[in-house]
């Protein structure tokens, strides 16, 4: 977390704006609100949630290629020794 890594994970701050827009929607006024406006509520939810998975995955790949770098090295020491 932050408190150890001195580092603010992104998808944390997308999961929080996440959480504050579906507060939004839950008390937004349907019979008051325009079409428009619906839309972008919307576009600005699929947004959020297509970039958490685009950093999801990105952290998942990029830990997955570094154990197969570990993995071929380990691999290599074995055969040389």
């Amino acid at each position: 977390m932050f408190l150890t890594e001195d580092r603010i994970k992104p998808e944390i701050v997308v999961e929080v704006t996440v959480i504050a827009l579906c507060n939004k929607i839950i008390t937004l006024d349907l019979k008051h609100t325009d079409g428009i406006v619906l839309l972008g509520v919307a576009s600005l939810l699929v947004g959020l949630a297509v970039g958490y998975f685009v950093l999801r995955f990105y952290k998942a790949d990029k830990k997955l290629s570094a154990n197969e770098q570990n993995t071929e090295s380990l691999d290599d020491l074995s055969k040389a020794g």
